[in-house]
């Protein structure tokens, strides 16, 4: 059934953020949300679209890097922190044949003899906006996806008969960092001014 006509409207996997019920609240948990009720983000007196991401790369991608539209409070910035998340570096080696098999399963018209991977275009966070493999451009979005990958931030080399991918980060890399928000809270930093480094020019107001 739909989640409402079970009762609740968050799953605890992370199509929902690992939502992990009420039986995981503690009193640090229930003081932040006390703390915070009422307190929202907007940018021009509009309530924002708060997106967030496991870990960047070290520094988070903007919106329009990813999606292809601009969204003037999700721009690409520093995230300390991130570098110590434990799912910061991740790799995946696939065969030279198994790589062409994954992609020719997902787009149409490759023709190998243009190149495996070529014409890599990337933001200035590290992410793949567009590539060229078989000589057809894919986005960055759709190859993470295709691959599994944990982030489009992936460095790529053919190496023998294997083609290695590095990838940084985990998530889309767009919004607030977890693993960077965590690591200023713990070098001092506020809920504001964690929020403000991660949403850029919002305001913080009770409503």
């Amino acid at each position: 059934g739909s989640r409402e006509s079970m009762g609740f409207d968050v799953y605890a996997d992370t199509k929902d953020q690992v939502y992990k019920g009420l039986t995981s609240a503690t009193p640090l948990t229930d003081s932040a949300v006390k703390a915070t009720a009422g307190i929202v983000m907007t940018y021009n007196g509009e309530i924002i679209t708060a997106l967030f991401h496991s870990s960047s790369s070290g520094t988070t991608e903007a919106a329009a890097d990813v999606w292809g539209s601009d969204v003037p409070y999700l721009q690409s910035v520093k995230s300390e922190g991130d570098i110590n998340s434990p799912k910061y570096l991740s790799t995946l080696t696939v065969s030279r044949d198994e790589f062409m098999r994954t992609v020719d399963e997902n787009v149409e018209g490759t023709d190998w003899s243009k190149g495996l991977f070529t014409n890599i275009i990337r933001s200035g966070a590290g992410g793949i906006i567009s590539l060229d493999a078989g000589g057809v451009t894919i986005k960055g979005t759709l190859f993470r996806q295709i691959f599994g990958l944990r982030s489009t931030n992936a460095e790529i080399e053919e190496r023998g008969g294997d083609i290695v991918m590095t990838v940084r980060g985990y998530g889309h890399g767009v919004g607030m960092s977890q693993y960077g928000a965590n690591y200023m809270a713990s070098e001092g930093s506020g809920y504001e001014e964690i929020l403000k480094t991660y949403y850029t020019g919002i305001e913080i107001e009770k409503r």
